[in-house]
């Protein structure tokens, strides 16, 4: 029973520090949030409202995977990296009050002229904290498709800390933006190619990443990742843009 309690305590008190967090920077995750280490756990996640997840290892997203529901809870990526095979966006979208942090992102997300898509959703009013993309496609969006605002609420959708090096034609962050708020991001194509490979960007990262964020270190294509830093030979190659 002691531990019973132990564990709601827990929880009870990990859902009112989130009440009452800085919006710009991770959230401490309690010790036994939900495991997620397959894209089938994804599949799984439904009603997540005040509910904690965490990736336990790097996943693949194929074309076999769906879920239609929009997410509520908090995600912690530990830095592993979800790499899209094929497969559509993790969520319908990211609600009020929601959190993904510490989370990397790679590959192809399922995309069309009719089909126009973002690996975390068609739209956000939550945060997404200390994040990388890095994925591609004409038709897709770096992060989510639309940063929103709710006036019931006093909600908005929120792009801190995080980096985009990837190849979409959709718009680095997002395709659209009606209230939302990026803060302390940066992408190729926005920011200076000198400024995207230096170290001052991954310091810049690590001090924004607060308490609770995976840490930075500059990669072997001098671009931000998550990890320790790797030897850079100053040379970069930039991802062609779609016209």
């Amino acid at each position: 029973q002691a531990e019973i309690d132990n564990a709601a305590q827990a929880i009870e008190t990990a859902i009112k520090d989130l009440k009452k967090r800085d919006p710009y920077k991770p959230v401490q995750i309690p010790q036994d949030a939900v495991k997620i280490s397959s894209q089938a756990d994804f599949a799984q996640i439904k009603d997540a409202k005040d509910k904690y997840y965490v990736l336990t290892q790097d996943i693949v997203i194929d074309g076999t995977y769906k879920n239609y529901s929009a997410f509520g809870g908090v995600l912690d990526g530990q830095g592993h990296t979800i790499r899209f095979d094929g497969g559509g966006k993790l969520f319908a979208g990211i609600q009020a009050g929601a959190v993904i942090q510490n989370v990397s992102l790679t590959g192809t997300v399922r995309n069309s002229r009719t089909e126009e898509s973002a690996p975390f959703g068609d739209y956000s009013y939550g945060s997404i904290l200390n994040c990388r993309s890095d994925v591609s496609g004409e038709y897709v969006s770096g992060f989510v498709r639309k940063l929103r605002y709710d006036s019931y609420d006093q909600a908005k959708g929120i792009i801190a800390n995080s980096v985009f090096v990837g190849d979409t034609g959709k718009g680095a962050f997002f395709a659209e933006n009606s209230g939302g708020e990026i803060y302390g991001s940066y992408a190729v194509g926005v920011n200076s190619e000198e400024e995207m490979v230096s170290k001052e960007l991954v310091s810049k990262l690590n001090a924004g990443r607060g308490e609770y964020g995976t840490q930075w270190g500059q990669g072997k294509d001098g671009y931000p990742y998550f990890g320790p830093d790797q030897e850079y030979d100053g040379s970069v190659s930039w991802p062609e843009l779609p016209q």
